[in-house]
């Protein structure tokens, strides 16, 4: 095999009208400098072919030193690689190996390396085929390793099956649910070393658009008495935008909600609360905030869910999450009493239950609170600034109508007694007609004067 040679030399050519010789560089494609690898796990091969030996498996980003090309192939020449393109590597690197050459396809090589913004541009195409979905997903895990970049990916596996594939094994009962894949689990294999997630504005306050306190809340039916309720007067009071981080979700007043808490190996506590809307983003956003390394490890298998949908992300259907430091998280009881717990060690169900307050997600605390069984017993529960003292005024009151559909709690709770509400809780019931799932539930949060709306869930009733 011939290799074509890149040439330093500039190309001379003599321009006729008014005798100007000009110079021009050679073709790109053969340009002495570096190039670097644009697909996430890419073999360095002995020889121009896909059948040749790997002499290393290579992470987006790398730097390659191109010495000439062949085809469709190029032959290059590892250069340093950096300590942060190692850390987020995909496989195994010949870390000894600068100035190995070997071949790689020279559609991989590019003048500049990625970046998670030209990435993120190429997936708000939604016209993307679900191979280069799959590999665009595959770039920004490696960019960025996340846990909200993991679940892409594997919901791009997903949406890449047909309709036969999705579903042959739930009718037949034959596995494996999912087949491996060598990606996803080089992505599980990271994440068990741990990683560290960049901080990310509040993914509950960044995507929450203020809210007109003049406009009725209507509630998750927009039926009942959802749209009686007009937001009281908010002004400055407790939470601001860089104090307020994330809500939990957490109990329901009218069912009691949540699990009994369990011990652990410990012999501490785990208390359990189900999770709706961007599970994954809340969790990456608790391990930001305390800039923690979050490692995690595989628990459960996905499965399939009345026959025939799956619960899980490919073949993952539950999570453990250890952060390297502790998530302090503030709760409030119904009646007012403030209650601090510490976060190092999550359980994730994916999917998790129907029921609300059952315990798709569980924290592992230092001790139970007194007279608490779960999640399910605490009003609100949040990530961010703590109340200044043990008991917050917590104003509530029921609306009632002529049926349970129109009956309505309300909650208004002033953190630091200044007697301006800083959050409002409402809870009602679905009509049959309009949802099978039972109960619904909002929660507006007083930021900086502004309410935001940064909880809103419907689920079943399991009582």
């Amino acid at each position: 095999m011939t290799l074509k040679k890149p040439d330093p030399r500039p190309v001379f050519v003599l321009v006729l009208m008014g005798w100007l010789l000009t110079s021009v560089p050679a073709p790109a494609a053969a340009q002495v400098g570096t190039r670097y690898l644009q697909a996430a796990r890419v073999n360095l091969r002995m020889a121009a072919s896909t059948t040749s030996a790997s002499l290393a498996l290579l992470p987006i980003n790398t730097p390659l030193k191109l010495l000439g090309e062949a085809g469709s192939w190029c032959q290059v020449e590892t250069l340093r690689v950096s300590d942060a393109t190692l850390s987020a590597a995909p496989g195994p690197i010949n870390t000894g190996a600068i100035g190995t050459k070997g071949y790689v396809l020279c559609n991989v090589l590019a003048l500049q390396p990625n970046t998670l913004a030209q990435v993120d541009m190429q997936l708000a195409d939604d016209k993307l085929s679900p191979a280069r979905l799959i590999d665009f997903r595959s770039r920004a895990f490696w960019l960025a390793p996340s846990l909200t970049r993991w679940a892409a990916f594997g919901t791009a596996l997903e949406q890449n099956l047909t309709e036969a594939q999705r579903y042959r094994s739930a009718e037949t009962g034959a596995g494996p649910i999912r087949p491996r894949s060598a990606e996803f689990d080089a992505m599980k294999a990271l994440l068990a070393k741990g990683t560290v997630t960049p901080a990310v504005p509040s993914a509950a306050v960044a995507t929450a658009a203020a809210v007109n306190p003049a406009t009725p809340v209507t509630g998750q039916g927009g039926t009942g008495q959802g749209g009686r309720v007009v937001l009281p007067e908010a002004k400055p009071s407790f939470f601001n935008r860089t104090n307020f981080q994330t809500l939990l979700p957490s109990g329901w007043i009218e069912n009691g909600g949540g699990q009994n808490p369990t011990p652990d190996e410990t012999g501490k506590t785990a208390l359990s609360w189900g999770i709706d809307g961007d599970q994954f983003a809340m969790l990456d956003d608790l391990a930001a905030r305390v800039n923690a390394r979050i490692t995690v490890t595989v628990t459960g298998e996905s499965y399939y869910d009345r026959g025939d949908s799956l619960v899980g992300v490919w073949d993952v259907g539950a999570l453990q999450l250890a952060l390297s430091n502790p998530v302090q998280i503030a709760t409030v009881r119904p009646n007012g009493q403030v209650t601090a717990l510490a976060a190092q060690t999550l359980q994730y169900a994916i999917g998790g239950n129907s029921c609300i307050g059952s315990g798709a997600l569980s924290i592992t605390a230092p001790a139970r609170p007194k007279g608490v069984r779960g999640m399910g017993d605490f009003l609100l529960a949040w990530v961010g600034r703590m109340p200044p003292t043990s008991q917050v005024q917590v104003t509530s009151r029921q609306l009632n109508g002529k049926t349970m559909w129109d009956k309505l709690l309300v909650h208004q709770v002033d953190v630091d007694g200044d007697g301006h509400a800083d959050f409002l809780v409402q809870e009602g019931r679905y009509k049959p007609q309009i949802s099978a799932l039972g109960l619904w539930k909002t929660v507006h949060v007083n930021i900086a004067g502004s309410w935001h709306l940064v909880y809103s869930a419907q689920d079943a009733d399991c009582t």
